[in-house]
This record gives C-alpha cells, structure tokens and sequence, in this order.
C-alpha cells in the first residue's frame, strides 16, 4: 500500500487494469468453459424431454423437444435418431429426413440401407440414388445393397445401371 500513497498517479491505471484482466478472464472462462457445459446440459434436457413425450405417447411435444434440441445442435446423432424414431411412430414423412441426417452423420451401410429402403417405400428415388452412390465398397459385397441399388435404378429408368447392380448380385450370391 505505501506504492499507492506515495505515487497515486499509478493507482488508477493498475486499478483499471486488473479491471480489465478480470472481465477477460471472465469472458474468456464463460465462453470455453460455461458455454459448452451449458449447450450439453440443455440438448440432454431436451432430449430427455423427448423421450418423456415419446414414452407418454404425446408424439407432437415430442417432436417439438427433439426440434428444440436441434436448433442447439444440428451434430448431435441422438437426437436424429429419437426424432426418426417419434417419426416413425407418427408414420411422419419427416422420418426420411431424419434417417437421411443420421446416414450422413454416421454412414455406415446399416444406416445408409435402413434410409434407401424408406426412400424406395416412399417413393423418394433421387434422394436414394445420391445415398446408393455414396456407398463404397462395403456395398459391393452386401446383397440387400445391390438389391436395393437394382431395384432404385431400374424405377429410376436407368436399367444399365439396374442391370450392373443385378449381375453383382448374381456374382455374390449364384444360386439366388
């Protein structure tokens, strides 16, 4: 305290710096530690609401939370996972929206088929040609791929490409 008494010109200035340093830390705190914690907290409640809704069987509120929980976060795969599972419940056109989503967050040829059967049942054939042509190898050696690439194709007027998908399926499974 004597620093102050004598020379009072620099009380002011370090006052106001430690001002300073203390609203950056406090910002800086808030965004890279609350913020995230926060975020996480709120889609967990959310979601955790959906599946209340879902359970009550009160399909609509729980559409709306599982809504709600995407505008937080658009990467978050459980919820587009409970919401393609409320959708199907309802028989919502909305189900091959989320089951799109969840192929293009976690494309594995599960995920990709479950969406290319859906499109073929509800007559959305470009959305399952772009998802067939995304698969790589590991469709070449699934037969309910090249079944359902066959079969997209050839409703799709391209029997070149229906008839490809065809003859690797004869190769991969003869006596079918």
């Amino acid at each position: 305290m004597a620093l102050f008494k004598k020379n009072s010109k620099l009380r002011i200035p370090v006052i106001l710096a430690l001002l300073v340093l203390l609203v950056v830390v406090g910002l800086a705190g808030g965004k890279w530690i609350v913020w995230p914690r926060v975020k996480a907290w709120r889609e967990q409640r959310t979601n955790n609401v959906a599946r209340e809704k879902a359970a009550q069987g009160d399909y609509v509120s729980a559409m709306t939370a599982v809504r709600t929980s995407l505008r937080f976060n658009q990467q978050n795969l459980d919820t587009w996972k409970l919401g393609a599972e409320v959708a199907e419940k309802q028989k919502s056109p909305d189900q091959l929206y989320f089951l799109q989503r969840i192929a293009l967050l976690q494309p594995s040829l599960e995920n990709r088929l479950k969406f290319i059967r859906l499109a073929v049942d509800k007559n959305a054939l470009p959305q399952a040609q772009e998802v067939i042509a995304k698969v790589g190898q590991e469709g070449a050696a699934s037969a309910d791929f090249l079944e359902l690439a066959a079969l997209v194709n050839r409703r799709l007027g391209n029997p070149t490409r229906a008839k490809y998908y065809l003859m690797s399926l004869v190769s991969l499974q003869p006596n079918n």
